[in-house]
């Protein structure tokens, strides 16, 4: 499978990668399973928070972004509505109090329609925390 397949999609840093990998995995004839009983642990780092709202702006970024690059490259004709779906997304953060987010909604729009994957400048995604 894996020389069939190939590894993880690096270009993805962060989340979605696994999910790309998935749907590579299913299009090359293989069936997917899970172990309910099986547990991970990180030994280093771990979950970057399950409410987007309160977490760093880099994982707000990637986790829009490669969405995104995950539909453009393996369903692109539900780019359009995907990028309505944003304009719902920016919408939530002015509800939330968090309007300074919103440049940040559409530089992850604009970068995952064009392609731009790979690691971003964190540093400057901080000014959006």
């Amino acid at each position: 499978m894996f020389q069939q397949v190939g590894p993880l999609d690096e270009s993805y840093f962060l989340y979605v990668e696994e999910t790309e990998w998935c749907i590579r995995i299913r299009r090359a004839g293989y069936r997917l399973a899970w172990a309910p009983q099986s547990h991970v642990i990180h030994k280093e780092g771990g979950s970057s928070g399950a409410n987007r709202l309160q977490c760093p702006a880099y994982v707000e970024y990637l986790v829009l972004r490669n969405r995104l690059l995950l539909l453009r490259r393996h369903y692109p004709a539900s780019l359009p509505l995907a990028a309505i779906r944003y304009i719902m997304v920016a919408l939530k953060r002015v509800w939330k109090g968090q309007a300074r987010r919103i440049p940040l909604v559409w530089q992850a729009l604009l970068d995952g329609l064009c392609g731009k994957a790979g690691k971003p400048n964190l540093e400057s995604l901080a000014r959006y925390n």
